[in-house]
């Protein structure tokens, strides 16, 4: 009998340890639902455009006035209209130029890449970008000088020619204001490295015309073609520019955006000489922004 009565003591114990064991271990964890519950459903009140009603967007950071998320991203495609200034004469002492300074040229090309946006509030986001930009330009200078043909002076037109292509890989961040609605102007900068470049490089007789040529015999000579030498590795600059949105669906989630941005390099093309450009871009990008279902209305803060 005392046997029993030991075991059933022993069993009571035992149960009320495993019972307060339990209890401890439920009571941890419905705090720790509570403490879970309360982070992610922290609200933070955000003004509908045109409306006095507040919603809760159970979110913490800013969510923009139009029900978009706080981020975006998308695809950049833009033509290019580049202008060169430089102050040399020949890319190195391999390619020998007859003493004319290429001065200025222009070029056309593209830009294709990525972008992300995150908005930091209401009126300012960033934003990071990583293409690939292509172009081509022409530097041409003439050059007059008297030369001697079948024994009388005459004055010769000589066309230098230097067409260059670039391919570089270029990263951008840029501040982005929000001034009118969907409306942004841009600032910021970019780093670019070059992948390949190529150069032609020849002189020309233009004038006279129908006569005449160079010590080789021809009308043409100091040709010459390749990669550019003595080439800078990394470029840097700064950007400028406009944009709008125009949104593609009901919710503003897609919308495709206008861009128009001027960029100047600040160092050199080339590490022996100075040799600047300043690239005019018009483009579109397409971008996706995803759409916030809003909780139930709230009544109007105070």
């Amino acid at each position: 009998m005392t046997k029993i009565r030991n075991y059933i003591s022993n069993l009571k114990s035992r149960l009320s340890l495993s019972t307060n064991s339990n209890s401890t271990l439920l009571i941890l964890l419905f705090l720790l639902f509570c403490l879970n519950f309360s982070f992610a459903f922290s609200i933070e009140e955000v003004e509908i455009t045109d409306s006095d009603t507040t919603f809760s967007n159970g979110l913490s950071g800013y969510v923009p006035p139009d029900k978009r998320t706080d981020y975006a991203y998308g695809v950049i495609a833009s033509s290019i209209f580049n202008i060169h200034n430089s102050s040399f004469t020949q890319l190195s002492e391999e390619y020998p130029n007859c003493c004319q300074e290429f001065k200025s040229g222009y070029g056309l090309g593209i830009n294709l890449g990525g972008f992300y946006r995150h908005q930091l509030n209401k009126y300012i986001s960033f934003e990071y970008s990583l293409s690939i930009i292509y172009f081509d330009a022409n530097l041409r200078e003439l050059e007059n000088k008297d030369v001697e043909l079948d024994g009388i002076v005459n004055n010769a037109t000589i066309q230098h020619n230097l067409e260059v292509s670039f391919r570089d890989i270029m990263f951008e961040y840029n501040v982005k204001l929000d001034l009118l609605n969907n409306f942004r102007v841009a600032g910021g900068v970019f780093g670019a490295t070059p992948i390949f470049t190529e150069f032609i490089q020849n002189e020309k007789l233009i004038e006279p015309n129908n006569r005449g040529t160079f010590e080789n015999g021809r009308r043409i000579r100091n040709e010459y073609a390749g990669n550019i030498p003595n080439l800078t590795r990394f470029l840097y600059g700064v950007n400028f520019g406009i944009e709008y949105d125009f949104f593609l669906n009901k919710s503003k989630s897609y919308a495709m955006t206008p861009k128009f941005s001027v960029s100047q390099t600040f160092n050199s093309y080339i590490t022996t000489d100075n040799w600047v450009g300043t690239f005019i871009r018009f483009g579109f990008s397409f971008s996706y922004n995803k759409y916030l279902e809003f909780d139930t209305p709230l009544a109007p803060s105070l």
